[in-house]
């Protein structure tokens, strides 16, 4: 009977110490859903983070998933920030699945965050407040870190999002010496029904004001996002108001958008709408659309192997952003090739940027070389353009424009400083060997009548407000000279009304001794204060005016001449520039003052 009595007492022991064991376990239960936890929770996060962290209030649902309601959520940001908090959230709902807290890896059924403000700030030597400090003497952003994180420090450690949503976000981007970047989120969703299904997202909110939607149109899984030993697999479109971008491609680091490649498109209205999203201010509408491999690489971005359209013109070419240190520009270079540009329509799509007050923080430089093949304008068309230039928005802007130009070639230097308003430029430009017989057929003489090469030299100052007025307030010096010229005994005989034209046209050329002509360039109007050529037996004074705002010319020419026969009646020659009108002048005008410009 003994050794019957002694298994039955062994279970009732049993059972009485598993009954405490449920008494104790149900009174732990108990206190922790009645217990103020905030105290608990703010301590095992601040040291998680490395940052103090405190909570306005906090109630905890205990059971398969909990729930947690939490108001005034605020983290402290790294002690040299200009913010005091990282991040500020009104209002946080979670319903959090339990077991996954013994996984390592949180998972939420479902999270809202509600009026929430989160500062990302670099230092001025280049730290950065999202990366946590340091614990037991190992980085807390290490790559090796892995495990359960409240706050995910690392790609690895971060949540499974079932269902999230933000309510009125605002992310504040601060850089040492650099504009802010503002990004205002109206709503945002991240969702997937499990850890390795697709990620669906959705951003409806503003960029630096501008009204901005991004949506995925691909994104790997949560398990994927968590594997860092492989790019993240990501694809989006963004939508602002007069800009449209696509991206396909792989993230090495998610959270930080560093290590990206993959291909995008950009579809912008205007350029200017395109430049702001760098910081640049170009006013210029003339819409763009361009395609390449996109590269980002800690202060590097790149858009290498690019082809797009500006207006009605295909380009090739690479964009590159450089991000500069605390307190210096970023610089955005540019390296772009045209087969043909028709520089008309993007002419009349410039605008005047407006004028802004004096800023101690550096804006973006932009340098860089356009080339184009075919150039052309109106009834002129240039070939092997080349233009070279810089500018600076905290101080001059230079550049450098070549390009061929009927058989010779032109040069042109530039240099802009800021007035008080507009810009003044100065532009000093030459030219060599142009060929006069097809420059002279732009004004409708027949082929061959003046050949010979064109030497001309050009300094002038512009006072620029807009392009419409840039000739407005210019001030300057104009010279040109023929070399090695001949022009036709006929037209010789014309232009100083010799009678030997009624009796048929002389034929042979005859070489020219000189022609040279000088003159000033005073608001929009070059007055020509001295013409002269000169043959073996003939020479031509003149003086005269050229209004380039209205593209017409008037110009007086007086011939002296040995020819027997030779009546010397005064010319006229005006009307457009591209084809005046030559006829005998008879009016009182005086006559043209003798030209001092070629020697002898």
């Amino acid at each position: 009977m003994s050794m019957l009595i002694q298994p039955k007492w062994l279970f009732r022991s049993l059972y009485a110490v598993l009954g405490v064991l449920v008494l104790i376990v149900g009174g732990v239960l108990i206190a922790v859903a009645t217990v103020d936890l905030r105290p608990l929770v703010e301590r095992s996060i601040s040291e998680s983070l490395d940052r103090p962290v405190t909570i306005a209030s906090l109630n905890i649902g205990w059971g398969r998933h909990i729930a947690i309601e939490a108001r005034g959520v605020k983290v402290a940001n790294a002690a040299w920030s200009s913010k005091p908090h990282m991040i500020s959230v009104d209002r946080l709902s979670a319903i959090v699945d339990l077991p996954s807290l013994l996984k390592g890896v949180v998972r939420y059924e479902k999270l809202q965050l509600d009026d929430a403000t989160i500062v990302l700030e670099r230092g001025a030597d280049g730290a950065k407040n999202w990366k946590f400090g340091a614990q037991n003497g190992k980085s807390a952003d290490s790559k090796s870190a892995s495990g359960l994180a409240l706050v995910p420090k690392n790609r690895r450690q971060f949540p499974t999002l079932i269902d999230f949503t933000l309510n009125k976000g605002r992310i504040l981007f601060r850089r040492a010496g650099k504009p802010d970047i503002d990004i205002v989120i109206a709503r945002g969703t991240i969702s997937s029904p499990a850890d390795d299904t697709p990620v669906k997202l959705s951003i409806d909110g503003a960029y630096n004001g501008t009204p901005l939607r991004l949506t995925d149109t691909g994104l790997a899984s949560f398990i994927a996002l968590r594997d860092d030993s492989t790019p993240y697999p990501a694809a989006f479109d963004m939508v602002a108001e007069a800009i449209s971008l696509h991206f396909q491609g792989a993230i090495q680091e998610p959270l930080d958008f560093d290590g990206v490649v993959g291909d995008l498109k950009v579809e912008a209205r205007s350029v200017g709408a395109a430049m702001k999203v760098f910081g640049a201010e170009v006013g210029l509408t003339a819409p763009l659309q361009i395609a390449g491999t996109f590269r980002h690489q800690a202060d590097n971005w790149r858009l290498e192997r690019a082809s797009g359209r500006l207006a009605a013109n295909p380009f090739t070419g690479t964009l590159a952003l450089d991000e500069g240190k605390s307190n210096e520009a970023d610089r955005l270079h540019l390296g772009v090739e045209f087969t043909q540009l028709a520089l008309g329509p993007l002419i009349s799509s410039v605008a005047a940027t407006p004028a802004t007050a004096p800023s101690s923080v550096p804006a973006t430089i932009v340098d860089g070389e356009v080339r184009a093949r075919s150039l052309t304008w109106e009834k002129l068309q240039l070939g092997d353009v080349v233009l070279k230039g810089t500018t600076d928005p905290q101080g001059p802007k230079a550049g450098t424009l070549t390009f061929g130009f009927y058989g010779g070639r032109i040069d042109i230097r530039a240099k802009a400083t800021a007035a008080r308003e507009g810009e003044v430029v100065s532009v000093e430009a030459s030219g060599a060997d142009v060929d006069l017989a097809r420059l002279t057929q732009l004004s409708g003489l027949e082929a061959g009548q003046i050949v010979g090469r064109v030497q001309a030299h050009l300094a002038v100052n512009l006072h620029i407000i807009t392009l419409k007025n840039a000739l407005l307030g210019s001030r300057g010096q104009v010279t040109l000279s023929i070399t090695g010229g001949s022009i036709a005994r006929g037209l010789v005989e014309l232009a100083s009304s010799d009678l030997h034209v009624l009796f048929g046209k002389s034929e042979g050329m005859m070489p020219i001794e000189c022609f040279a002509i000088s003159g000033t360039l005073a608001d929009s109007t070059v007055n020509l204060g001295a013409i002269q050529m000169r043959t073996r037996n003939a020479s031509f004074n003149g003086a005269g005016k050229i209004d380039l705002a209205a593209m017409n010319m008037d110009i007086l020419i007086q011939p002296r001449t040995s020819g027997f026969l030779a009546l010397d009646q005064r010319l006229r020659i005006v009307g457009p520039l591209a084809k005046p009108s030559i006829s005998p002048f008879s009016g009182n005008a005086p006559a043209a003052p003798p030209a001092a410009i070629c020697p002898g």
